[in-house]
């Protein structure tokens, strides 16, 4: 029997076909049903996937994919997938429940993941019983590559960086404030985009000025996330995603600054 668990965000997804054979890996772009249509979900798949498996091979299919909370976008999910994979079963579920599964199994605990965007929730180690809106890019995901990257961008549209980071950053991004301000206003994948920016900040965490910002982006996710989970004081806080493995030194001093509990951090489940 061959089956395929996929554990997709919004810019990337990974793929563990398991077979007799051993496990296949294969990293594609993500696939997030509010930001892609059905036609593009599908065309990506048939680029990135396919050429490595063949639509034939699997028999089960589990995809934990992020914008797939509502009934309507697990099927355009599952819909396309059974339409690449004709002979497969496939279930949908969100990509929280992948990480909590991943990192809680059947224990209770806050699962987080931040990559990308954010996304939060209370597991009493079957189900979730409680979840804290985190809004999506535009409105909050605070925490997030996307959050952290907006921080960025904001220092230095309003040049309150130091020269020195001035000139790092824009060697990092040669484009000019028009150009940027077109890749979020009229592009396709504006919270991609602000996220790639969190690199910068990776490749350059030792300044003390990108250091506040880490800081100041996992603050606002406890203050404005976190801190509305009833009893988060006593609950260990596990962790999935990019952001959270690159700058798990920042968690955990902050946690540590609040008496919090850190549990697992893991990039992806």
């Amino acid at each position: 029997m061959s089956l395929a668990v996929i554990d997709s965000g919004s810019t990337k997804a990974d793929w563990r076909i398991i077979s007799n054979d051993g496990i296949i890996s294969i990293r594609s772009s993500g696939y997030n049903p509010y930001q892609i249509s059905a036609q593009k979900m599908e065309s990506m798949i048939r680029d990135e996937v396919l050429p490595f498996i063949s639509p034939l091979q699997l028999e089960k299919i589990f995809f934990y994919g992020a914008g797939c909370a509502a009934e309507e976008k697990k099927n355009l999910v599952k819909t396309v997938l059974e339409i690449c994979f004709p002979a497969a079963i496939v279930m949908v579920e969100t990509d929280l429940l992948g990480a909590a599964r991943a990192l809680l199994n059947t224990n209770p605990g806050l699962v987080a993941i931040l990559g990308t965007g954010t996304n939060t929730a209370f597991y009493n180690g079957e189900v979730f019983i409680k979840q804290v809106e985190s809004g999506g890019f535009i409105l909050g995901d605070e925490g997030s590559g996307a959050y952290l990257g907006k921080l960025l961008l904001i220092g230095w549209l309003r040049k309150t960086f130091s020269r020195e980071i001035e000139q790092k950053f824009e060697q990092f991004c040669p484009l000019t404030r028009d150009e940027i301000i077109d890749a979020i206003y009229n592009q396709p994948f504006p919270n991609r985009f602000i996220a790639g920016f969190s690199h910068f900040a990776s490749e350059n965490s030792e300044f003390p000025e990108i250091q506040y910002l880490i800081s100041q982006s996992f603050e606002d996710f406890l203050i404005r996330i976190i801190s509305h989970y009833p009893k988060y004081e006593s609950l260990p806080f596990h962790f999935a995603g990019s952001i959270a493995s690159v700058f798990r030194k920042f968690l955990k001093k902050l946690l540590d600054q609040k008496n919090l509990q850190l549990g697992n951090i893991i990039e992806s489940p």
